[in-house]
């Protein structure tokens, strides 16, 4: 039972109880000669409470609306909106939430130490990683590197056409001059030749040449073109088992320049290969054809080979990741791609980084310091910047608040401790009822 409801109780039964205790008409007991004592003065205490309680009541309930549909000086709250209002907004605004009451609270903690219980105890540093994860995969994601290749361009072929062919056979020739440099630049040679040899490109060119050969091979015969067709040896299929046995041997050329065990005629071709390959690299510093031969690359990059197309794929491989690249293949390649964060190839490095610099904050009392003095100042700065924002907030919460609201909302927060108020009064109105009674009854003897 809640404080309005004992309030209403002891009205009543204060009011009921005076009624029925009144000397001269109460049934309780007949009026004699030298009266009741007793009886009267049960009867002016609960009058005295009636009394007080109906007056505290009166002045309770002005507060937030007129009793008994008496305007004057009722309505308190709402007659007094704006002084009440206004005097909220300073309080709060200037006592209770100002730059100095806040900063003694956050001077008092170690943010620093709140940032590396945050870490070890709430999985901060997992929560962290995805935060930082998901909003550089949408950054890739949304970046034109279409665009950035496009841009990047010339300032790629500016370096290549000014790359002086004697510098840099002389530069190869002495650092290729040690094995194991001049293995880890063939199987380079031999990976890129592959990529080069799957461009759509070659590929078209390829297939030409094969179209053209296996109709010379054909001829006017026949014979030969119906054992072609009936073994399903058509041009592309050529292309692809041609493509199969050049992945299967550069792959095992690279297995064999890297050290792992390959089929023995492997291993010799691919020595025999290297061989021929050390030999020219060491004759690149005085063979002026070498020379030549670089400055035809050289010529052929910059002319012939679509830098834009090279480096734009090697963005999207590498920063967009594996399911940007698949994506693209598809019929619609314009449309959004969401990528997979877990597939990105930059993520474990950044995860390292990551980790590296939160062990490194961890461990140094240096840059705790600093973070912890960085925080406070930041924090009192934006206090003082923005200080003047408070009492616009408070208003504004306040002004959405109509008054029918405004006395709701006050009356839930305060109702219950007023109502003490009228059962207090009740209370005091009956110890003064007795009080008053037995002084009167004592100054008639």
């Amino acid at each position: 039972m809640n404080n309005k409801w004992k309030a209403n109780i002891t009205l009543a039964l204060s009011a009921i109880g005076a009624a029925f205790t009144i000397p001269t008409v109460s049934p309780i007991a007949p009026v004699t000669a030298a009266g009741h004592f007793s009886l009267g003065l049960v009867n002016h205490a609960l009058l005295s409470a009636t009394i007080g309680g109906l007056a505290d009541w009166f002045a309770v309930t002005a507060l937030f609306r007129k009793p008994l549909g008496i305007s004057f000086r009722t309505q308190i709250l709402i007659r007094n909106r704006k002084r009440i209002m206004d005097a909220i907004v300073e309080f709060v605004s200037n006592d209770l939430l100002n730059t100095r009451n806040i900063m003694s609270t956050v001077r008092e903690q170690n943010t620093a130490l709140l940032l590396i219980d945050y870490f070890n105890r709430n999985n901060g540093r997992r929560k962290l990683k995805n935060i930082i994860f998901n909003l550089l995969a949408e950054i890739a994601a949304k970046s034109n590197t279409h665009h950035f290749a496009q841009s990047v361009t010339p300032l790629v072929q500016k370096e290549i056409s000014s790359v002086d062919p004697t510098q840099i056979t002389t530069a190869l020739a002495n650092v290729l001059s040690k094995k194991h440099h001049s293995k880890k630049i063939l199987a380079f040679i031999c990976d890129a030749a592959q990529s080069i040899f799957h461009a759509p490109t070659v590929q078209r060119a390829v297939l030409q040449k094969i179209t053209s050969l296996r109709r010379e091979y054909e001829g006017s015969n026949t014979g030969r073109a119906f054992v072609l067709s009936a073994i399903n040896l058509n041009d592309e299929k050529i292309l692809s088992i041609l493509n199969d046995n050049v992945d299967k041997k550069i792959a095992s050329t690279i297995s064999a320049l890297n050290g792992e065990p390959v089929d023995p005629g492997d291993a010799a071709s691919t020595n025999e290969l290297f061989g021929a390959f050390n030999a020219l690299l060491k004759s690149i510093a005085t063979d002026s054809s070498a020379r030549n031969f670089v400055g035809a690359v050289k010529s052929f990059f910059t002319t012939n080979v679509h830098i834009a197309d090279y480096v734009q794929m090697w963005l999207d491989k590498n920063i967009k990741g594996s399911s940007y690249v698949t994506s693209v293949a598809k019929p619609n390649p314009n449309a959004d791609v969401e990528l997979n964060p877990d597939e990105l190839q930059w993520r474990n490095a950044l995860e390292k980084l990551i980790d590296d610099k939160i062990d490194g904050f961890i461990n140094s009392p240096m840059q705790q310091d600093a973070f912890d003095r960085f925080v406070k100042k930041s924090v009192e700065q934006i206090l003082d910047d923005y200080h003047a924002t408070i009492p616009e907030l408070i208003n504004e919460r306040l002004n959405k608040l109509d008054d029918q609201q405004l006395t709701e909302f006050v009356e839930s927060r305060v109702s219950d401790d007023l109502q003490m108020i009228r059962i207090n009064g009740a209370v005091c109105g009956a110890c003064v009822g007795v009080g008053l009674y037995v002084v009167s009854w004592l100054l008639k003897f």
